[in-house]
């Protein structure tokens, strides 16, 4: 019943339809103007940022190496040795 009353009043559905590629074709507009433009001052601005997420990404590496080290340390320390067998 639904379909049926779809398409007998396809009218409201497409001025919908129009509507809602409107606001897209519109938003796409704005979304070039803005979003998709390159500025070479602002990127090169932005290496600072850039420069101390890197660090802070290879601090976070580096204390989860010294853990993972210090880890393997104690288990070796605390390991009990068995005797081989002959």
């Amino acid at each position: 019943m639904f379909f049926k009353n779809l398409f007998l009043n396809a009218a409201p559905v497409t001025e919908a339809v129009e509507t809602v590629v409107e606001t897209m074709a519109e938003t796409t507009d704005v979304l070039a103007e803005s979003a998709f433009t390159f500025n070479p001052a602002n990127f090169i601005s932005n290496m600072y940022y850039m420069g101390v997420g890197m660090l802070a990404i290879f601090v976070v590496i580096a204390v989860i190496i010294g853990m993972v080290y210090a880890l393997d340390v104690l288990v070796k320390a605390f390991t009990v040795k068995l005797p081989k067998k002959q």
